[in-house]
């Protein structure tokens, strides 16, 4: 294990003479985890964590939550999670070829005898089926890896189907094509069936988030603490002086954040700045500029309002809670724009989305009508399944990016009216994108 003070690699027997320190500098090693359990927690060494903490601060320019770090980790450790062990086409195309080696010179002969080799060779498919079936569970992989399965499986389906009519033109009697014709439509339905069960994609996290801040608490006892690290945000109601000149501007946009974490995770890094918006939560953070922030606000005819929230039902309603609450916009033309995350979206791109199950009973999704009225069916049972999707489990960087895009292309939803979610209670106008990544 490699110091992260000086760089000395130090073995398990020195660590220990050293009363788990450097040979060399005496500093203390963070994690000592060579029976960690889980098994791969021993992947999270003290040079792992220095190079998570680099990664996901982008070489320490970029403020985050201890959230997001915890999903980030999440991602790094999840390739030690379950895998398909299926054998796939490889494995296929391997046992067939060891048995036409084995068995085809004693059948050449007698080529009626030759379904026996079929026969022999198509246990090689069905041993394929099933081990990617059974190792196709959506809590244990990841999208692109039930997408994998399920390509592999209408391929092998092609090929075992193929080879039957090849091989029934040449050599075997009408029933070695039949056998071959069924073990190819099993296979191509059980691609379909791993495929469908992409609507069940549910991701098993690799850590708890009670061992993370274990792991977190250690490194900073050692280390110091994390430069970038945001403290949660504190909602406080302790006014700050704001300079008259300024009071006298205003915002063209404005984001408001479901949670005061991403509120302030935007603010710490300049989100306000370089796109020229104002940035608050719908809970009123920061308290001390909110009165004369949302002042300020109203001065804009033409203002434009970016709702940004988890997917999750208390979520959904931010949208409606800004169109209707005296506090926010009611009776006013602002227009309202969701950019996410809301059940369509995630429902439409699984692929780079952690999809979580709360652990709660929900009878019913409680909803406003107007809000209840834009969902479709599976995306109420989605809901109600207890799903949801966390902003704060998308990378920093990339979050901020995709909120910057959301908003560039927020001119195109004005143009849909198909998008349109209400407007008979104001003249307030609401629009949702139907993508966000």
């Amino acid at each position: 294990m490699k110091c992260i003070q000086c760089g000395t690699d130090n073995k398990l027997k020195e660590r220990y003479e050293n009363q788990g320190k450097c040979k060399n500098c005496g500093h203390e090693f963070t994690f000592e985890l060579i029976t960690a359990t889980p098994y791969y927690l021993s992947k999270v060494t003290d040079t792992f964590f220095q190079n998570l903490i680099i990664g996901i601060s982008v070489n320490n320019t970029l403020n985050f939550t201890s959230k997001q770090l915890f999903y980030f980790l999440h991602r790094k450790l999840k390739n030690y999670l379950f895998k398909s062990k299926g054998l796939d086409i490889t494995g296929y195309i391997v046992i067939n070829a060891l048995i036409t080696l084995t068995f085809g010179n004693s059948l050449y002969d007698d080529y009626k005898n030759s379904i026996v080799y079929f026969i022999i060779a198509g246990t090689g498919g069905l041993l394929n089926i099933g081990l990617i079936l059974i190792n196709s569970s959506p809590i244990n992989l990841s999208y692109q890896e039930l997408q994998k399965n399920s390509r592999q499986l209408y391929t092998l389906g092609v090929i075992i189907i193929g080879t039957g009519v090849i091989g029934s033109l040449f050599t075997w009697e009408y029933w070695g094509f039949i056998i071959s014709l069924l073990v190819g439509v099993l296979a191509i339905y059980s691609g379909k069936v791993v495929k469908n069960r992409n609507s069940e994609l549910v991701e098993k996290l690799a850590i708890s988030e009670t061992r993370f801040l274990e792991l977190l608490n250690r490194w900073e006892s050692i280390n110091g603490k994390i430069l970038r690290r945001l403290a949660p945000a504190q909602e406080c109601n302790i006014l700050t002086q704001v300079n008259p000149d300024v009071t006298a501007y205003s915002f063209d946009r404005l984001v408001v954040c479901d949670s005061a974490d991403i509120a302030q995770f935007l603010i710490s890094n300049n989100f306000h700045f370089e796109n020229n918006c104002a940035i608050l939560s719908i809970t009123g953070y920061p308290q001390s500029i909110f009165d004369t922030t949302m002042q300020m606000l109203r001065r804009n005819p033409e203002l434009k309002v970016y709702a940004l929230h988890n997917c999750i039902s208390e979520g959904l309603c931010v949208v409606h809670r800004l169109s209707t609450s005296p506090d926010w916009f009611k009776d006013t033309n602002v227009t309202i724009i969701d950019i996410g995350i809301t059940p369509r979206q995630v429902l439409a791109n699984k692929n780079n989305l952690i999809v979580e199950k709360s652990s709660l009973i929900i009878d019913e999704v409680q909803l406003p009508n107007e809000i209840h009225s834009t969902l479709t069916l599976q995306e109420l049972q989605w809901l109600q399944a207890g799903n949801f999707v966390n902003l704060e489990s998308f990378k920093p960087q990339q979050l901020i990016q995709i909120i910057q895009r959301r908003i560039s292309n927020s001119s195109n939803l004005e143009n849909n009216t198909s998008l349109l979610v209400d407007t008979s209670s104001s003249d307030t106008s609401i629009y949702m994108s139907e993508s966000f990544g």
